[in-house]
Formats: C-alpha cells, structure tokens, sequence
C-alpha cells in the first residue's frame, strides 16, 4: 500500500512540473481515473488548475508539487500509526509469599513455647502469629502480635526463625499459625496450625561435667529423677544437647571440637518427640576451654648409617593431623642426650658434625603445633669411621 502512495507521489509531481500538454492525461490512465484518496484528490485539483492547456505557471507547479509532498508525507505517518497497535499493560508484579508449611512447636518446661519455621524469600519483612487456647484458628481469627522479621530470634537451621512465647496461667491446649508478609504488603495464606500437649514434664538433667580428650569431649550428666510436678518416675524418651544433638542416654561425644575454642554446653530432658516437641528447661550451662596436652606418639623405626663422613637419620614419618616435626637428639654413649637439631619437618636428618672415631647414640622426638613433645624414639647407636 505504501509503495503504491510513493508511485502515485512521482506520477503526480512529473504531471505538474515536466509536462504542458494534455498527451501525459492519455498516457497517464491513473490521472484520469476517478480520484479515491487524497493524493489523487491532489492531482485532480493541479490538473484543474491547469486549464489542460498548459497555461500553468511554474511557481504554481512548485507549489502545488510541495504541498502534495507534505499532504503525502502525513498520509504516510497516518498509516504508519493506524498500524502500530500498542499492546495491553501487562498487570504489577503482586509478591505474595508462600505460607509456612512445616511449623515446628516445641514447649519448653511448662510454661514457655518456641515457634520455629523458615523463611527463606528475602522479601518477607513481617509475621502475623495467631494463637487460640478456646477454639480453633481461622482466617477470621485475630492476631495474637505482628512482628518484623528482623527481631525474630536465628535458628539453629539454616534459613530459620523463632518465635518465643509464654503460656504462663494458660491452661488446656492451645494452638498456633502464622502468617507471613511480602514486599508488596500482601499476607500468604495460613500456615498449618500445630497444637500445644498435656504431658508430663521432667526436670532438667543435673550435674552437667565434660572431659577433654585427644580426639573428643564426653559430656555426662546425671538424669533427672522426677518430673517437674514430683510426680515419679521422670516422663523421659532421650536427652537434646544444645538444642540440636539428641542423645538416648546420658553421654555426648563431641568430636567437632577444635583446642584452643572454648564451648558451652547444655542438656535438656526430652519428654515428647515430633510436633509439638516437648522439653525441659536446660541444665546448668558448662563452658570448656579445651587445651592439648596430648603430645605425639613417639617415631618409629629409627636407623642410623655412616656416609661420607656423616651420619644419615630415617625413621617412619608420623600421622598426627596436627604435627609440627621432629628434635634429633645425640650422646656420648654413656652421656646424655642433647638437641643437635632445629625442628625438622621430614622423618630424615644428616649429621655433619659428628667427629669420627666414637661410638655416638641418636634418637628422634615427635613435636605438635601446641609445642608438645612425644617420647624418645628408640635409641640406635653408630660411630663415624676415621
């Protein structure tokens, strides 16, 4: 269709200023067709004007031909917009979080409740908790408190948060959801709600004692004898050791202890497994500061040999994970030992000052990075030849 305007553009301009004769109207079968739109309009009218004699002048020619450019030019825009169709806007992103779908309760002693759940979309900035202790939470239910995000407690896994609350004079059971907010102001739906349990609760482990070793600290208590109303025995399925490490008796092996960290620990008496997860208040806190004290174990396989007017040391290379290298030690057989050595970090050593002649005893120690010093190897005796 554009091509076909821009045709009869040319045709029209030729028409007004290259010919005087009515001979172009019969070459021309266009021009004498019934005008239809406004570029043959145009025409019509320049042929009019120009009394099909040639009578024209040429500055009505240069003006008729320029105001044909411009009617041609905005025809052209016209259609151009007439074709452009602008799309419908598409609709504002709407945040709307997912709801809470493993809400985690744990009742601590009697009276105090932990709320635990993930957030793991950035956005979320607030929390809606319901709690109902008569009836049954709703979407018509009232909050029982809204609280940001931030001021929510960390918990122990990844992404997670704690909502604390007390139950203090409450009695029966009660139950809890939560709700979550979005960046855009728009609340998820309900998480499922989870219900507190009457059950017994035990008293707190006692007597709380660790003992550092090589490789691990043992934590040992003493159980609880009763529960916390002196109803006996003690409602006890297993033992939770920072709130994270459970245990079936009394005794926790702590092997991801590093010497030189300290580490507090506390136990609590587990009275329900599951959800809610039933507790009681923690033990007495203990704090260890572990030290190594434990040096390696002595190098094994000692052999000396005379070479070149020196003596060669090798012995088997110890494994410790935290080993720094060894001492090599030297006497007057019948004397005693002294250090002929920096440290050394390769189970091999060459004396190169040792006179020749005399009977001489070696050995080697072990040392670690906190400067503890294993025995003596075996002792192995040599003497340089003059």
């Amino acid at each position: 269709m554009l091509v076909g305007l821009a045709e009869k553009a040319i045709l029209y301009c030729s028409l007004l200023t290259c010919s005087r004769d009515e001979n172009i109207r019969e070459r021309s079968p266009e021009v004498q067709a019934s005008p239809s739109t406004p570029l043959e309009i145009l025409g019509a009218v320049g042929a009019s004007f120009s009394g099909g004699e040639g009578s024209e002048t040429p500055y009505l020619r240069t003006l008729l031909c320029l105001a044909f450019g411009v009617l041609g030019f905005f025809w052209f825009a016209f259609v151009l917009v007439g074709c452009a169709k602008v799309g419908d806007p598409l609709p504002p992103v709407v945040n709307i979080p997912d709801p809470v779908r493993n809400l985690q309760l744990v009742q601590v002693g009697s009276e105090g409740i932990e709320l635990v759940f993930p957030i793991t979309d950035d956005t979320v900035q607030e929390v809606r908790v319901f709690r109902e202790c008569a009836g049954e939470i709703s979407e018509e239910s009232q909050p029982l408190t809204r609280v940001e995000v931030a001021d929510l407690a960390v918990g122990i896994e990844t992404g997670t948060r704690i909502f604390r609350d007390s139950i203090n004079g409450v009695t029966g059971r009660c139950s809890y959801a939560v709700r979550l907010k979005g960046s855009s102001r728009h609340w998820s739906a309900l998480s499922d709600p989870v219900s507190t349990d009457q059950v017994l609760v035990a008293q707190a482990p006692l007597n709380l004692r660790a003992k550092v070793l090589e490789d691990r600290i043992e934590l040992t208590w003493d159980p609880p004898r009763q529960n916390i109303d002196g109803s006996k025995p003690a409602n006890l399925s297993g033992y939770l050791v920072n709130s994270r490490y459970s245990s079936s008796e009394a005794l926790y092996l702590d092997k991801d202890f590093r010497f030189g960290e300290s580490v507090t620990y506390s136990v609590q008496s587990v009275c329900r497994e599951g959800n809610p997860l039933v507790l009681s208040l923690p033990s007495a806190s203990l704090t260890v500061e572990p030290k190594d004290i434990f040096p390696p174990e002595a190098p094994a396989k000692l052999m000396a040999v005379a070479v070149d007017g020196a003596i060669q040391l090798i012995w088997d290379a110890n494994t410790e994970s935290d080993l720094a290298g060894y001492a090599v030690y030297r006497r007057v057989t019948g004397g005693s030992f002294e250090r002929v050595s920096s440290l050394v970090t390769v189970n091999r050593f060459l004396d190169e000052a040792v006179p020749s002649g005399t009977l001489f005893d070696y050995a080697v120690s072990a040392l670690d990075n906190g400067e503890n010093e294993s025995p003596y190897s075996e002792v192995v005796t040599v003497t340089l030849n003059p």
